[in-house]
């Protein structure tokens, strides 16, 4: 990868990055590589995430069902806790 350096960065900007930056959690660089992407048209779409693919859809269908049934006393309001 390629590495540039900006030099004479004017004051506003600078410390505007630094805000941007701040607000949304980003690094500087990562912040000024979107900003970058975004001027260009570029995608700025973060890849997909798919930590949890491996744990999604492996229930049978009788599963689910026995998982809402076994479960479905928590959607009860217990109205002599709230009073």
């Amino acid at each position: 990868m390629k590495s540039i350096t900006i030099h004479n960065l004017d004051t506003v900007i600078a410390q505007k990055i630094q805000q941007l930056a701040s607000e949304m959690g980003l690094s500087q660089n990562k912040l000024i590589k979107r900003l970058l992407r975004q001027s260009l048209g570029l995608s700025d779409a973060p890849p997909p995430m798919n930590d949890f693919e491996k744990f999604c859809g492996y229930w049978s269908e009788e599963e689910a069902e026995s998982f809402i049934a076994n479960t479905s006393t928590f959607d009860a309001i217990d109205t002599e806790l709230w009073d």
